[in-house]
């Protein structure tokens, strides 16, 4: 049995004792860029996330020793996450446990070899990104409709924008609740009903919103009044758009997604705004500096006056591909090193090998080097850390539900 089964069934062994002393779980790997908790529960009013351990033999030995400060410190990260997108307050009680298993009587019969509980301060729990700065910012408006922005583009004031969650709509199953795709077989009432939510989190309507129509391309459409209603209120009249940008107030630029990565671009100076749909095949086109190519042509933007953002989507530790999709990564981003035998530091920020062919890839990555490659300031590059294929219960992710999903929904309209 390999390693990662064995983990699991230890994970569900810990799970199991828990349920034993009294605690309910919540759920088993929530995950993010920081890293990995094996186990949310509670306890009473008390939300437990716990670090499960695994030994060969019966040593005991006190939490301290299975979870040194750094591993506690990205466990506070994972967990502050977690707190943020349920919405809980700064001062809800929480404990982190250390349960340790070990295989004694041979693998299936598990044993717990101890189990400890310590409270740690609320001020070690970080929601900053590098800078200080909050990395996204969850809200849950009125209505129920769960959404996060940027900060960053929150402060142009020059723009409404959010980025939606599984959270807050009407659909059901595996559409669970705030699907926004009329093609993936889900309701259409249902789904019309959960972009009247989102437009009413906007101060709009339906008929203010234009969608793309994506197919993976590097087509970027300039959006007017003529076009308000269009994927939602009335049919496209245009195919093979995953960029749209615009100038006029009062529209919404609607793009769709569930793994591929959400681009943002806000000019305040000229008061100009883009969204583009950035898969693998979008981003070898680099469609980000396409887009900001395309402001610059129809409104005179000059890139170091926009604003970015890269969104929610999959990470690199999830987004595992193959070498005919990292070759096309070295012709894009290395044309005068894209022999296989010569990578280097430079592609190792994008990818990495783990054997048989196969790579991890950095979507996060490629897209924030295309931005600046497109003249955009680093200082004003906000990149997610919120992964859609670590967490499913919140985002749709079409890898983690084998395609079993509705869409989320970026967002964004001048003010």
């Amino acid at each position: 049995m390999n390693k990662r089964k064995v983990g699991a069934a230890y994970e569900k062994r810990a799970g199991a004792f828990l349920e034993e002393q009294g605690l309910r779980i919540l759920c088993y790997n929530f995950r993010n860029r920081s890293g990995e908790i094996d186990i949310v529960a509670r306890d009473g009013e008390t939300t437990v996330f716990v670090e499960v351990k695994y030994r060969r033999d019966e040593e005991k030995g006190a939490p301290e020793a299975a979870v040194d400060y750094r591993k506690m410190r990205r466990i506070c990260r994972v967990a502050d996450y977690y707190r943020m997108i349920h919405h809980m307050g700064d001062f809800s009680a929480v404990r982190f446990d250390v349960v340790a298993v070990c295989g004694s009587g041979g693998f299936g019969m598990p044993l717990i070899m101890y189990h400890s509980k310590w409270k740690r301060d609320n001020d070690m729990m970080e929601r900053k990104g590098k800078d200080g700065q909050e990395v996204l910012k969850p809200h849950r408006a009125v209505n129920g409709v769960t959404y996060l922005t940027f900060p960053g583009l929150e402060r142009t004031g020059a723009v409404r924008h959010l980025f939606s969650t599984r959270e807050g709509g009407v659909s059901e199953g595996i559409y669970s609740s705030m699907n926004l795709s009329y093609t993936r077989g889900d309701k259409e009432e249902a789904v019309d009903e959960n972009f009247r939510r989102i437009a009413a989190v906007l101060g709009s309507s339906p008929e203010d919103m234009v969608c793309s129509d994506q197919t993976h391309t590097d087509h970027i459409r300039l959006v007017t009044a003529k076009d308000k209603g269009k994927g939602v209120t009335k049919e496209k009249d245009y195919t093979d758009v995953d960029g749209l940008i615009t100038q006029e107030r009062g529209i919404v630029l609607c793009t769709f997604f569930a793994d591929c990565v959400p681009l943002f671009f806000v000019d305040p100076v000229k008061k100009a705004i883009g969204l583009s749909h950035s898969g693998w095949r979008g981003t070898v086109q680099k469609i980000g500096k396409k887009t900001v190519e395309k402001m610059q042509e129809a409104f005179g933007s000059d890139p170091k006056d926009i604003y970015a953002a890269i969104g929610p989507s999959i990470c690199q530790d999830c987004y595992e591909v193959s070498e005919d999709v990292i070759e096309e990564f070295r012709k894009a981003f290395f044309p005068d090193n894209d022999s296989r035998d010569n990578d280097g530091p430079d592609n190792e920020r994008l990818w990495f090998s783990t054997g048989a062919g196969k790579y991890q890839l950095n979507l996060w990555e490629a897209n924030r080097l295309i931005m600046l490659e497109a003249g955009i300031l680093a200082s004003r590059i906000e990149v997610t850390d919120l992964c859609t294929c670590c967490n499913p219960g919140l985002l749709f992710s079409h890898r983690a539900s084998h395609g079993q999903r509705g869409n989320l929904g970026a967002f964004m309209k001048l003010v």
